[in-house]
């Protein structure tokens, strides 16, 4: 699957693997129940084999902008099988750009030093990539003070968004 593909190109091993049990639960236990269009938005109700729950999907052709009633992709930041469901049904190849997280995409684990070398390489990317690498390597010295730096983190969050 051309969409399975796209996601190994652009994400970690690890997270690629988590992609991949998600087009697979797509392919093998997602149905629609329900197909309909509204001014520009597509609708359709997803179920799943072995669950009572329906799941409602929102796609604007438009933007490709995507949404699903389980909100999974919010909490775990790949996309989740009924989006999948969606993107197969119309024929995308690629899944949307928004729906790529740096945390997940290749680069993120790359040293910023290897990207600055790169003369395409934007300079958010390459800032962004910086800001990871510190917070992986302050997670790694935290050891026994999780708490301690859960907290700090959580103050610096509140102090950015003031």
């Amino acid at each position: 699957m051309l969409i399975e593909r796209h996601g190994l190109e652009v994400y970690t091993v690890s997270a690629f693997y988590d992609f991949q049990d998600e087009v697979y639960s797509d392919f093998y236990s997602c149905g629609v129940d329900e197909l309909r269009k509204e001014n520009e938005v597509n609708i359709a109700v997803v179920i799943e084999a072995n669950r009572r729950r329906k799941f409602k999907v929102l796609f604007e052709f438009v933007n490709y902008e995507t949404t699903c009633s389980c909100k999974k992709f919010y909490r775990i930041g790949i996309p989740f099988r009924h989006m999948i469901w969606m993107w197969k049904a119309k024929n995308l190849k690629i899944f949307p750009k928004q729906y790529i997280l740096d945390r997940w995409i290749i680069t993120a684990t790359q040293k910023p030093m290897l990207e600055k070398s790169c003369k395409n390489m934007d300079d958010r990317r390459v800032v962004l990539n910086e800001m990871w690498s510190e917070i992986h390597s302050c997670v790694s010295w935290v050891k026994g003070h999780e708490q301690d730096f859960i907290k700090n983190i959580q103050d610096l969050k509140i102090k950015f968004k003031a």
